[in-house]
């Protein structure tokens, strides 16, 4: 399983990968080239690195820079620069895999640890960093890792930040290509690699127009990562940081300006013209979020191939290299023999770098099945109504083929479930992609969710479940208002009356009104817009919700009252064993709470959820109010072990937090 990477291990993962894989292997058997002499191949040019070896076996060089005192540490970055530059004019086509730095210093300030860090994440390089203790004879080196990344407080990127813009690729005729032409592979290969050259950080979707005027025609949707967008979002969300000119600029900025993508997707864009133009005449259109884009396209398109580049291009492949993705996670890749180019793969693999994720915990809410009830029952209403002629089908081909991608991305997290727990004995069965069947395998898989996931016992939960189902036309916003509304006025009643049945024994043995404010708040919202405001309105008999009209009934229910029900209603009771191997990175993790203390949080905790997700957060604000801060980061924390069956917050002592997982990544390295 791969979960989603936050912007700080990003950072990390390239420093450590950077020290541990690349620069050490090449500093066995060197050769030295030079010490203290020029390298320079132009008279009169002076460029001295202090030691400059070579590694016959790896064929490598490797540049070794050594700063006696804190005045010389601001010309390093120049330094180095300036010799990496002299050795690709004696070595052309030099790559930045064959050239490895080496930097010695006594002080690590804060201007040479930005400089290191952002060599080994984001510039390609390969420097390692030496810390030199010269206190006392014989000198002693340590690896330094330099410590220069801001937390910021993201896992995955937020929808806003994920900006998209359209190359329509129109030509004369209706496109009658069934398969894709060999010509847009070669384009979308050529943004790919363009993404790449330009350190830009995105994917390309290529789909196929339905629509009346679509005619068929092909087209490009290229997304990026607007940094504006993800500073705003960070700066809300995120954890707190010290105001600077800059941060008030961008603040100011995103306030005044929308987000949008960024301009080298555009640049991007029109490296891939030259093959376009051979038969098309690319043209850009329709800037707005993913999100949007997605409503646009899913009742005119077809997605047919994706490619990724930059971070989200390095997530792709680590996702599907993954031998649990393969093996467990999403098996059809192996048995099917598929990538990160194909919509069945590219759609779970966005959600998991957008941390858009059903049953995100691995516990099952009433809000989870409720919103897993609206997408295998729209899946499974659109089936049985193109079933119905001819026309119906081709009408709803294209948004058929979406609400099987989503329907599937429900299905892969509700078998990791059940690989997971001990209560659910039989797996999901497969839903079918051949017209005939399409309608009876969503229904096979209701039952399975009904009978195995939820259980008898969780009739509450099995209730949210139906409703989200059967009511699925008018509580997706896939339907476009006058389809929802012509719906749900034809089966208010129907779905509104077990609603009421469920709600009105429910809220008077769980009263919202008698328990704290602050742990009950979105119930209490789906009151108030229901006009119950107090204990008096929630007690008339037979029951308060009969006499509100079903079509409020259920937008608010929508609106906050599932949501509400999580906060009364425990999830359904499940059981784990011992969790898998994982490979823990504890220095990484340790820094984290460290930053998170220091930013002003005293309640910083690592969290393991149900499904084997870990991670650094915060102590939820309502249990601080129970919880001791802790004195120091560095000697303890808090645990949070977030399981269906008992959830607990407890503080420990770093060693001790260690013995929760099963292997450390230590281990893990002495096992390999």
């Amino acid at each position: 399983m791969v979960f989603p990477r936050s912007d700080s291990i990003i950072s990390r993962e390239g420093r450590t990968y950077a020290l541990r894989h690349i620069v050490l292997n090449n500093l066995t058997l060197l050769d030295i080239v030079a010490v203290d002499k020029s390298i320079s191949l132009t008279t009169g040019e002076v460029l001295r690195p202090d030691i400059l070896c070579f590694n016959p076996e790896s064929r490598t060089l490797v540049v070794f820079e050594i700063k006696r005192d804190k005045l010389t540490e601001r010309q390093a970055v120049t330094e180095l620069a300036g010799y990496e530059q002299e050795l690709r004019n004696a070595l052309p086509f030099l790559g930045d895999f064959d050239v490895n730095l080496v930097v010695l210093s006594t002080q690590w300030d804060t201007l040479l640890n930005h400089a290191i860090s952002n060599f080994n994440t984001w510039s390609g390089k390969h420097c390692l960093a030496l810390k030199v203790s010269a206190d006392q004879r014989p000198f002693t080196l340590t690896c330094h890792v330099p410590d220069a990344w801001q937390l910021r407080g993201s896992n995955g990127l937020p929808q806003e930040a994920l900006q998209t813009i359209d190359v329509c690729l129109y030509e004369d005729g209706d496109g009658e290509d069934e398969q894709i032409p060999a010509e847009l592979i070669t384009a979308i290969n050529i943004i790919a690699r363009s993404g790449d050259r330009h350190e830009s950080h995105g994917f390309v979707m290529l789909w196929r127009d339905h629509a009346n005027l679509g005619n068929g025609q092909w087209s490009l949707t290229l997304c990026g990562v607007d940094p504006i967008a993800m500073h705003t979002w960070c700066s809300r969300h995120g954890l707190p940081f010290r105001s600077s000119k800059l941060t008030e600029y961008l603040e100011q900025h995103a306030a005044d300006t929308p987000s949008q993508a960024p301009s080298s997707i555009y640049k991007i864009a029109k490296d891939s013209f030259p093959v376009l133009r051979g038969k098309y005449r690319p043209t850009f259109e329709t800037a707005c979020a993913w999100d949007d884009k997605m409503s646009l396209l899913r009742r005119r398109a077809s997605p047919m191939y994706f490619e990724f580049w930059g971070v989200l291009g390095d997530y792709a492949r680590d996702f599907i290299c993954h031998r649990d993705v393969r093996e467990r996670y999403i098996p059809y890749i192996e048995r099917h023999q598929l990538d990160w180019t194909h919509p069945d793969v590219a759609f779970p693999l966005i959600g998991n770098i957008c941390g858009d994720i059903p049953f995100p915990d691995g516990v099952v809410r009433c809000s989870d099945v409720f919103e897993a009830g609206i997408k295998l029952g729209l899946h499974e209403a659109l089936a049985r109504i193109s079933q119905e002629s001819a026309d119906e089908e081709r009408k709803l081909a294209a948004l058929m083929r979406w609400t099987l991608l989503e329907a599937t991305r429900v299905v892969i997290e509700m078998a990791e479930i059940y690989r997971t727990v001990a209560e659910v004995a039989e797996p999901p069965p497969p839903l079918s992609t051949a017209k005939d069947t399409r309608a009876s395998s969503a229904a096979s898989l209701c039952t399975w969710v009904i009978d195995h996931l939820i259980g008898d016992d969780n009739v509450v939960h099995q209730r949210c479940f139906e409703i989200g189902r059967w009511g699925a036309l008018f509580f997706s916003d896939w339907l476009d208002e006058r389809e929802q509304q012509a719906f749900v006025h034809a089966n208010a009643e129907a779905l509104a009356n077990p609603l009421r049945e469920m709600l009105g024994p429910l809220l008077n043995s769980a009263n919202p009104f008698e328990m704290e404010a602050g742990r009950t708040s979105a119930l209490r919202a789906f009151l108030r817009q229901v006009a119950i405001t107090s204990s008096a309105e929630l007690a008339v008999h037979p029951s308060p919700f009969n006499a509100v009209q079903a079509v409020d009934l259920l937008s608010a229910f929508r609106d906050h009252g599932v949501r509400g029900l999580d906060e009364v209603v425990p999830a359904v009771l499940h059981t784990v064993g011992e969790m898998p191997d994982m490979a823990i990175d504890w220095d990484g993790m340790r820094e984290s709470v460290r930053k998170i203390f220091e930013s002003g949080c005293k309640w910083p905790t690592v969290m393991l959820s149900q499904n084997g997700v870990w991670g650094v957060g915060e102590v939820d604000l309502q249990l601080r109010k129970l919880l001791i801060p802790i004195g120091d980061p560095d000697v303890e924390v808090y645990f949070v072990d977030d399981k269906a069956v008992a959830s607990f917050s407890v503080k420990m002592t770093w060693p001790e937090l260690r013995k929760k997982f099963t292997v450390s990544s230590d281990d893990r390295l002495k096992a390999s």
